[in-house]
């Protein structure tokens, strides 16, 4: 079989469900199996199916779970069992959906020297949360504290632990 005119949306956004499609072509007898190969960063199979209305464009979908180059080719295989595959093309995986948050709470809404309060909050971003900032604003002014996110955080967690935090020293 021969195997053209391979087209996929291009970058992808995470989470979303993209479509990959060729042009499959036999000389004689008929087309067996058109299959998307996916080689990484997850390698599955997807049966690709003939287009309604085409007499020779099959298409598969996916899902991608991942923010990564993913690379693929289409494997075709015709009814005397000559197969082909195309050569490899990438699909490039984006995350422009901005992080959602929800439930930030403290317990109190001022602090008296040596008290603490505890200061919540919950994140949830599907591409894996970059960094956050904590604010808080005493005496009227805020302040605002950034930390990276490391390879502990995982965004699928369905309880969050609330940070306690003492200003010991008498420090705005």
């Amino acid at each position: 079989p021969a195997i053209g005119q391979i087209t996929a949306d291009n970058p992808v956004e995470l989470g979303e469900t993209t479509q990959v499609s060729a042009a499959v072509t036999v000389s004689e007898g008929s087309v067996e199996s058109v299959t998307l190969r996916v080689l990484n960063p997850e390698p599955a199979d997807y049966p690709m199916s003939l287009v309604t209305g085409s007499p020779d464009t099959y298409a598969a979908n996916f899902t991608p779970g991942t923010l990564a180059d993913y690379t693929y080719r289409v494997l075709a295989t015709n009814d005397s069992q000559g197969s082909s595959q195309s050569a490899i093309r990438t699909l490039t995986v984006v995350d422009t959906t901005p992080p959602a948050w929800r439930s930030q709470t403290q317990a109190h809404t001022s602090i008296l020297i040596g008290e603490g309060n505890s200061l919540s909050t919950e994140g949830l971003d599907i591409g894996g949360l970059g960094w956050a900032t904590l604010s808080t604003n005493e005496n009227g002014v805020w302040q605002e504290f950034t930390w990276p996110i490391s390879d502990w955080w995982n965004p699928s967690w369905l309880y969050r632990v609330p940070i306690l935090l003492t200003e010991p020293a008498g420090i705005a």
